[in-house]
């Protein structure tokens, strides 16, 4: 029942009775998160139910990682690091490929050079440094809930600068001779003090 009122929700939904032009494209998830917390705080206090709210808590559990998913995503993409992120994933299968060539360094691609990776992180560090850069999720009812959704984008956004960074600091990827990570002005522990990662 849950799952059919909140297709409503979904912008390319055939039940929706109007454009669903002006809908969040996180509403759906929020309002599947707000009524499983709601039914699983319900269950929680009887004994007899503790199997069903413990399998409820895990289908929130897995609600959240999509909505954080898709909101770490959009950060990304505001923040031009989603591209350079995606490239990298690239030449990481490529690198897994048996037979692929082993001259084949991040730091020889135009499009991951140095200046274009040390540009994406400034982009990424100017995007975060705006005081309404994280999502505040306020649409979701359960504190504990909105308080962990925050935190793991949060923490996947630090993930993302210390993946690209660490590239730069790698010997083995080409940007060593360029300068490498001393081109890049601000260190993942400045971005972990920025987003109040620990």
């Amino acid at each position: 029942m849950v799952k059919r009122s909140a297709e409503a929700l979904s912008p390319d939904s055939p039940a929706r009775l109007d454009d669903g032009g002006k809908l969040d494209p996180m509403a759906y998830r929020v309002y599947i998160i707000n009524c499983m917390a709601a039914c699983q705080a319900t269950l929680a206090v009887r004994p007899a139910a503790a199997g069903w709210a413990h399998r409820i808590a895990g289908d929130i559990n897995g609600q959240l990682e999509s909505l954080v998913e898709q909101e770490a995503g959009r950060l990304l993409v505001r923040a031009a690091l989603a591209e350079v992120l995606e490239r990298l994933r690239l030449y990481q299968a490529s690198s897994g490929v048996a037979g692929a060539a082993a001259t084949a360094l991040p730091a020889a691609d135009p499009a991951l050079s140095l200046p274009v990776l040390a540009e994406a992180l400034r982009k990424f560090f100017v995007a975060i440094s705006s005081p309404d850069a994280l999502p505040e999720f306020a649409a979701i009812q359960s504190p504990r809930l909105r308080g962990a959704a925050v935190a793991r984008v949060a923490g996947s956004l630090v993930a993302a600068y210390e993946q690209v960074y660490g590239l730069l600091s790698d010997p083995a990827a080409g940007y060593a001779e360029q300068g490498g990570s001393s081109s890049v002005k601000h260190t993942p522990a400045q971005v972990r003090t920025i987003l109040g990662v620990i």
